[in-house]
């Protein structure tokens, strides 16, 4: 399964979950760089680049996403396709490859992130 068909099966799943999910794709009037999607839940609420296991990260995407992160902690992250069919994990990641934490399903995401923005909040208070 390619980058871009596990990206749609995954923006479905949260969809049937509940999210809004927008698609945010590059072109001459939106410049590149931009994360891929913009997911929106009650839990969280930011962007999210998507990778295959290998993929890397233009340094549009890391200046991207770094940006995001310096202005509003917490807001975007890159998620990582890991495994195929019943060994398929989803990790996030922060620009620079740190891994946030690995889950099993589209939904566990929104509770990584929520916990993840709120300690990247505290960590700039102090």
């Amino acid at each position: 399964m390619t980058e871009s068909e596990q990206t749609r099966t995954f923006c479905r799943q949260l969809r049937q979950a509940g999210c809004i999910v927008i698609n945010y794709v590059g072109n001459v009037r939106q410049g590149s760089g931009w994360p891929d999607r913009w997911i929106g839940s009650p839990k969280w609420a930011g962007w999210i680049e998507f990778k295959a296991e290998k993929g890397k990260l233009s340094v549009l995407q890391y200046i991207a996403i770094k940006m995001l992160n310096t202005v509003r902690p917490g807001e975007a992250c890159v998620l990582r396709f890991i495994g195929t069919g019943k060994d398929k994990q989803y990790r996030l990641e922060t620009y620079d490859g740190t891994e946030i934490q690995t889950v099993s399903t589209p939904v566990d995401i929104l509770d990584v992130l929520a916990n993840w923005r709120e300690k990247q909040k505290q960590l700039r208070q102090v």
